[in-house]
């Protein structure tokens, strides 16, 4: 039987392979499988066939079928591989890709949401997450060997999103297994294998990275002897250097570590090999003097470099599988680091899913408890309209809704004619919408706190707490340090000043621009962090916030100088230092309070002034039962009956009696005493009297 032969089509509900299914796939041109490290700690499983275009089993190979091949020398060894796409060309032949039919694992719904909450061993939490899935398919299984425990409590969307997670959460290396996904502490082996560039090096290709070369590093911990009202001070200790600080890079280079003690640096250099070149290679057995056809994913190679006099043993991370002649033809090795960055953005797009859901959910609730309110509403209530200073829609006053010509934008203040609460709603979409419900301050306030939350979780999860640093100088006192730290996520620098605790940051990501400065001391700080959707400066005491489409401004003391225009907008409270009544256009001011300003230049009309000073040359007329009473502060104060000039001189229309009582018109005026030529008028006139007897 030839090596061909292995190579067949199945249909894609077989769960047994032990046939030849549809057929041999004996016409195959190629067939090539990639295995791959991922950097959220999976593989990824691939294989790519060349067929010809009118092959006899041609068509079966254009729907999602199965295929068998063979993945080692040994002839029982193979992987089963669905078909996902297939594309022909020019030349009679058509392209096949599948993708190893665990896979299948990763597309699996949940049938709760995908809401899990579990605590305990890995193997616990992977059956547990199996549960809840309702078609699991027939002779699929899970497998692990990994102790550690742990703590799942979130929403996926499937069953793939979880096993990603997983995989980020613990030190493990995945494996395919024709239906079975295995999460082991160790998978590779020593191949025994030693590649030389100055040996072997036909179909090896060495590449050397020295950028991440660190050969001096400074500890730094926490003072223990620190005092109750102390800041938390930090210890910088003596510096230790690389055996050989510059074998492989001609200057300093350094990083900070935290530890507790300086005694817990000994040994870090040969603990932690970052003094020393990273190397990837790339080998194609068939030109090399070695036997690679047993080597498999994971596996360690031992790569040698002659001059630096430098070995370092390499995991491989890709595996080239020629299927038709079964041998090794291509595979690459290097560091396999793991990074929960991956998971962690992969979580974020989780939960702005969900968020997005309830966004609608809400906007849903809000349309139905606005319809019962409209059918709710009295239709006998005050309203008053106004076009908006924009002039292309209105604003509404009343508490009744407002019905009839109305368009996009329009605003309705519910209660601004009354002496309770104004509620804001805008029209948006054919309905009124409440513009700032119950809570909307707070609610806005967590909002921000989480995106600040998740700013730093996204600053962490790149790798900036404990990254390589490019760059680290600290000054000779030890009070000033600057340090660049970079990796693939984006770059990070700081600068701090311990002798008057502050510190700025900056932090730069394809999806996130962050700057913050803090003085600990004074327990002061501003932040400046742009994301795709959202910009954010903030201070101990006010922030401006643009999400989306919105922008909200908050702060203890807000002041705007300049000329200031707002579009359809409203506002519910403010202390106005200096209006001109000009500047009101058009309208009514309703249930309005004026007190100690100055009014100038129009009428007030139906109005109770109270504990006020007029003041003025203006004059005020009095008008009621058909009868005017004049204050002028050029005349005096004028009645129909009586007149009292600013000179002092006063006049009345009618006739005084002996008692003090002017009679005019039938109304009277009592005086307790009237003066007249030194003596009381009732003394005078009595005297007068006396003497004309």
């Amino acid at each position: 039987m030839s090596k061909q032969t292995a190579i067949a089509l199945y249909p894609k509900d077989t769960t047994k392979f032990v046939g030849q299914g549809y057929g041999i796939l004996a016409d195959t041109y190629s067939a090539t499988t990639t295995e791959s490290a991922e950097e959220n700690g999976n593989i990824k499983y691939e294989l790519e066939l060349t067929y010809p275009i009118d092959g006899p089993l041609a068509d079966k190979l254009k729907d999602t079928n199965l295929i068998r091949v063979p993945v080692s020398v040994n002839t029982d060894a193979y992987q089963i591989f669905e078909i996902y796409d297939y594309l022909d060309d020019d030349a009679g032949t058509m392209t096949v890709y599948g993708q190893s039919l665990t896979y299948r694992l990763f597309n699996l719904p949940f049938d709760n949401g995908g809401n899990i909450v579990r605590s305990g061993g890995v193997n616990d939490v992977l059956n547990y997450a199996k549960s809840l899935v309702p078609q699991w398919p027939s002779g699929a299984s899970l497998v692990t060997d990994i102790p550690d425990n742990i703590k799942v409590e979130d929403q996926f969307n499937n069953f793939g999103d979880f096993l990603n997670r997983l995989v980020a959460m613990v030190k493990g290396e995945v494996q395919y297994d024709n239906g079975v996904w295995k999460l082991l502490k160790k998978r590779g082996a020593d191949s025994g294998i030693t590649l030389r560039d100055d040996k072997n090096t036909v179909g090896l290709q060495i590449k050397y990275t020295y950028d991440e070369i660190i050969n001096r590093v400074i500890p730094v911990w926490q003072n223990p002897d620190k005092g109750a009202d102390e800041s938390n001070k930090e210890i910088v200790g003596r510096p230790i250097i690389s055996k050989d600080p510059f074998k492989y890079y001609g200057y300093w280079r350094g990083k900070t570590i935290k530890v507790d003690s300086q005694a817990d640096t000994v040994g870090y250099f040969d603990k932690n090999p970052i003094d020393k070149p990273k190397i990837t290679a790339t080998i194609r057995p068939l030109l090399v003097d070695e036997d690679f056809d047993n080597v498999g994913l994971f596996d360690y190679v031992q790569i040698y470099n002659h001059r630096l006099k430098y070995l370092a043993k390499l995991q491989i991370i890709t595996r080239q599988f020629d299927c038709l002649n079964r041998e090794v033809t291509d595979f690459t090795v290097g560091s396999v680091e793991r990074n929960i960055f991956v998971a962690q953005k992969q979580q974020q797009q989780e939960q702005q899913d969900e968020t997005n859901k309830k966004i609608d959910d809400t906007k849903d609730t809000i349309d139905k408890e606005t319809d019962k309110k409209i059918e709710e509403s009295s239709k006998d209530d005050q309203e008053f309209a106004l076009t908006s200073a924009n002039g292309r829609s209105k604003n509404y006053y009343g508490d009744s809704q407002p019905t009839g010509n109305l368009q996009e934008g329009d605003m309705w203040f519910k209660g601004a004619l009354s002496n309770g609460a104004v509620t804001m709603y805008k029209y948006v979409n054919g309905k009124w919408v409440e513009l700032f419900p119950k809570g909307f301050d707070e609610k806005l306030r967590a909002e921000m706190e989480a995106s600040d939350k998740e700013t730093e979780a996204q600053i962490k999860a790149a790798g900036f707490a404990n990254a390589q640093e490019l760059f680290r100088a600290v000054s000779d006192n030890g009070k000033q340090i600057v340090s660049v730290k970079a990796n693939f996520n984006g770059l990070q620098s700081t600068v701090t000043n311990n002798a008057n605790n502050t510190s700025s940051r900056f932090t730069q990501m394809s999806n996130l621009f962050d700057s913050k400065i803090t003085d600990t001391t004074n327990n002061l700080s501003s932040q400046i962090t742009q994301k795709v959707n959202s910009i954010k400066l903030s201070t101990s005491g006010g922030y401006l916030y643009l999400n989306g489409s919105n922008v909200y401004l908050g702060g203890s003391n807000i002041r705007i100088t300049g000329q200031t225009y707002i579009e359809n907008g409203a506002i519910n409270n403010a202390a106005i230092a200096n209006l001109d009544a000009g500047k009101i256009v058009s309208g009514k001011i309703h249930a309005i309070d004026i007190q100690g300003s100055t009014i100038s230049g129009g009428e007030i009309k139906g109005t109770t002034i109270n504990g006020s000073t007029l003041s003025g040359s203006s004059t005020i007329s009095l008008s009621a039962g058909g009868r005017t009473t004049m204050i002028s502060g050029q005349y005096g104060i004028s009645t129909p009956e009586f007149q009292l000039t600013n000179g002092g001189v006063a006049k009345f229309t009618g006739q005084v009696d002996s008692f003090g009582v002017i009679n005019a018109g039938g109304r009277g005026l009592v005086a307790d005493s009237i003066m007249y030529k030194g003596y009381e008028l009732r003394d005078y006139i009595l005297n007068q009297i006396r003497n004309n007897k």
